[in-house]
């Protein structure tokens, strides 16, 4: 592939990739996202009039799921799972504030609840997975970390939960919402189940994950068959998450971001690692089946493009943390508009007169001349 190529084939996925933001996790029209599909090269489908779009296949990802939780070497691939159960049990130890009913979205094989044992004020945690296998893994899976508590493991559909309104008083989600369809209708069934001054805390995969994988199949598959699919989902940007967060009417959203590179071998020890973890692909209208030359063109491409010095391949994980609560009178309140004591225009101008006059301060000493002391 000669540069004049490269760059030809880089600006028409540019062009792609804003095309698929229109389908992220907020809903829209399906025609939108075979808009975009066919743009992009791929084979066009009759589309039914005012159809809502379903991006991702939920039955598949329960079987990835399944699959990842009844491999015997799936602690081997929950390496990115654990730093953002980490980050969450990190973030938990600042909220002063006790959790009586917790559910966690999304638990794996439970290694937040195992963090969370010296929490004695959780009475009732309720472990949710869309994958039988993780609710029943491990010896005494489900025995209470502490004899006040109560473990209840549920079978869930996440884009339908099962809670009473106004039940929890926290419900976190480890990277578990990114193959969700309906993200905004998520975040209001998260709101609507907690009690007032409730939490929710998160942490999901963001839009820059994998995007060297992303644009090396793209590059791939447009040299052997002349066509794009999308073989990595798409993700949520930060200012998505802020934004849903703050129309599902959660008070005091708090989003960031922490980035993850971490070094592979190769592409396909990287394609294994995400079968591992139960993060393959379950895009609906991409192709099923990729041939044996688009991945091997792919692989090439991603050692050509991103490989490092070392012979390594680096693999990037976007993961975006979110923290919101249910509104409560107890929470701090801004004032109404209008009752301010200070004007900021008049404190701006005393801060810059006082840093004006400690500066004319030190250049006058630094003028000063040093007193000589007199020779004997």
């Amino acid at each position: 592939i000669n540069a004049e190529y490269v760059g030809e084939l880089l600006l028409h996925m540019s062009v792609c990739r804003s095309s698929f933001r229109l389908y992220g996790h907020a809903r829209c029209s399906r025609t939108a996202f075979i808009a975009a599909r066919g743009f992009a090269g791929g084979q066009k489908r009759p589309v039914p009039p005012q159809e809502t779009s379903t991006i991702f296949d939920r039955e598949l990802k329960r079987r990835h799921r399944s699959r990842a939780a009844r491999d015997e070497d799936h602690s081997h691939y929950e390496y990115i799972r654990e730093y953002a159960t980490n980050s969450i049990f990190d973030r938990l130890q600042d909220v002063r504030k006790e959790f009586p009913a917790v559910a966690e979205l999304g638990c794996g094989s439970g290694q937040l609840r195992r963090l969370l044992k010296s929490r004695t004020d959780i009475k009732t945690f309720f472990q949710c997975d869309t994958a039988p296998e993780y609710l029943t893994s491990g010896p005494s899976w489900d025995a209470p970390q502490h004899e006040n508590e109560a473990c209840v493991p549920l079978l869930i559909d996440d884009e339908f939960l099962p809670f009473a309104p106004k039940s929890l008083d926290l419900i976190i989600s480890t990277l578990h919402l990114h193959w969700v369809n309906d993200l905004p209708g998520v975040f209001s069934q998260i709101f609507s189940a907690l009690k007032p001054d409730g939490v929710f805390i998160g942490v999901m995969f963001g839009g820059n994950t994998l995007h060297e994988l992303r644009s090396s199949f793209a590059l791939g598959e447009q040299e052997r068959v002349g066509g794009i699919s999308a073989h990595v989902s798409p993700l949520v940007s930060v200012s998505d998450v802020g934004n849903l967060l703050s129309r599902a009417e959660f008070t005091m959203p708090t989003v960031d971001l922490d980035t993850l590179q971490v070094p592979y071998p190769d592409a396909f020890t990287l394609m294994e690692h995400l079968r591992g973890m139960g993060e393959s692909n379950a895009v609906l209208l991409s192709r099923s089946v990729v041939d044996r030359d688009s991945i091997l063109a792919s692989a090439a491409i991603y050692h050509a493009l991103f490989g490092t010095a070392d012979g390594k391949v680096p693999a990037t994980f976007e993961l975006v943390n979110m923290i919101a609560w249910s509104p409560d009178p107890s929470q701090q309140q801004p004032l109404r508009r209008g009752t301010a004591q200070f004007s900021m225009k008049s404190l701006a101008a005393e801060t810059n007169s006082s840093v004006v006059g400690e500066i004319q301060e030190d250049s006058e000493k630094e003028d000063m001349p040093t007193p000589r002391r007199p020779s004997s």
